[in-house]
């Protein structure tokens, strides 16, 4: 292992010394991916071919040469002169490796796992990388953060939908990992895009040279699609890895994504509508903003409390009815002191005969289910 580390060292620093004199500089970081590329592909089929497990651990040093790689070309612009053709041919070939090299190596089941969900991080990141690039050349800020929200987001469903249904464009021995996309592959990706669709609502959603249109825009529709993608992803993991506690938990979390991101539709509608500015102080001093909110959130409610008594879920019933106190103490303490005429007379209105409506259609909690279902049942 010795002597071979030292021969591979020696070739790597030779062809980069040779790369960096042939090409121009932008060219060097890419061309010597390519060659280190080959590189791990000849180890492999060496490694293969004669039987030699040892010379197949270099190739799996790939992944951090592609890290390396990105950090010191244009990180900003992966895809950039020669980007566009490296990147496939290296990603593709490294999918090979982690195919073929368990062939030769055991007992490092672990570290197969590990590289099976940090090549899946990497791809997010890269392709997030240039769709930021491609937003940023827009003048509308909301343009420059859709792009890791569409990576998150689309990654997360494409390999939910992969790995939890039999598609035969899935190679068996990549569903021998299904267990590792769908927990270590994406769950931290997938806290990722729940924290992207939390702190984007901090931006206005300007999608200049378009106009801003509710719901419409490329800011809030890419919150809806990772809305969709973490869902999709919940339910999977709930069927199969998560218990009663985490379910609780993520179920919250997509409750305040869903009551967040809607919210802040409003604030934005105002904000671009209106002409009111869209920070803090002067949104929360909107009349038009609290009134809405009000009944918004009242509307919200009725719609749990009501699918609560439809289904016997207790669980949704409490969630209506805690955000009918918010209302409440909103009305009281915000809208009552600060907010004008018209829009109080609204506000209190409204809220309050929705909360008659809700009185007669969902009075009380239901009881949850406790019928056992029997095995025909469930299917």
């Amino acid at each position: 292992p010795v002597f071979l580390t030292h021969g591979l060292l020696w070739w790597s620093l030779a062809g980069y010394a040779q790369l960096s004199v042939i090409l121009p500089e932008k060219f060097a970081p890419y061309a010597l991916l390519f060659f280190l590329t080959l590189t791990a592909l000849g180890c492999t089929l060496l490694s293969l071919r004669l039987r030699w497990s040892t010379l197949a651990l270099p190739a799996l040093a790939l992944l951090p040469v592609m890290v390396g790689t990105l950090l010191s070309a244009d990180s900003l612009h992966p895809f950039a002169t020669l980007g566009w053709l490296v990147w496939p041919f290296a990603i593709g070939s490294f999918y090979w490796i982690l195919r073929r090299t368990p062939q030769l190596i055991e007992g490092l089941a672990d570290l197969f796992k590990l590289l099976h969900a940090a090549a899946l991080w990497f791809v997010v990141v890269l392709i997030g990388l240039e769709l930021t690039w491609l937003g940023s050349s827009l003048r509308g800020e909301a343009w420059s953060l859709v792009g890791f929200g569409l990576a998150l987001a689309g990654v997360t469903l494409l390999i939910t939908q992969l790995m939890t249904e039999s598609r035969p464009q899935v190679p068996a021995w990549l569903r021998e990992f299904k267990t590792t996309y769908l927990t270590l592959g994406l769950a931290p990706i997938a806290l990722l895009l729940w924290l992207w669709g939390v702190g984007v609502n901090l931006n206005s959603g300007d999608a200049a040279p378009l106009p801003y249109v509710p719901l419409l825009n490329p800011l809030e529709l890419t919150q809806a699609f990772a809305l969709l993608a973490l869902i999709v992803y919940f339910v999977a993991l709930r069927c199969t890895t998560l218990a009663p506690t985490q379910v609780r938990m993520v179920t919250w979390a997509l409750i305040g994504f869903g009551v967040l991101g809607s919210s802040t539709v409003l604030a934005r509608t105002v904000h671009h509508l209106f002409g009111v500015p869209y920070d803090l102080p002067a949104l929360y001093g909107s009349s038009l903003l609290q009134a809405s909110l009000a009944i918004f959130w009242t509307v919200f409610a009725l719609a749990a409390m009501l699918f609560a008594t439809r289904t016997q879920r207790r669980t949704a019933w409490l969630v209506g009815a805690g955000l009918l106190a918010l209302v409440v103490a909103k009305l009281f303490f915000v809208d009552l002191a600060s907010v004008g005429t018209v829009a109080r007379i609204v506000s209190f209105v409204g809220v309050g005969a929705l909360l008659l409506l809700i009185a007669y259609v969902a009075p009380a909690p239901p009881k949850e289910k406790t019928a056992k279902q029997t095995p025909g049942d469930s299917q």
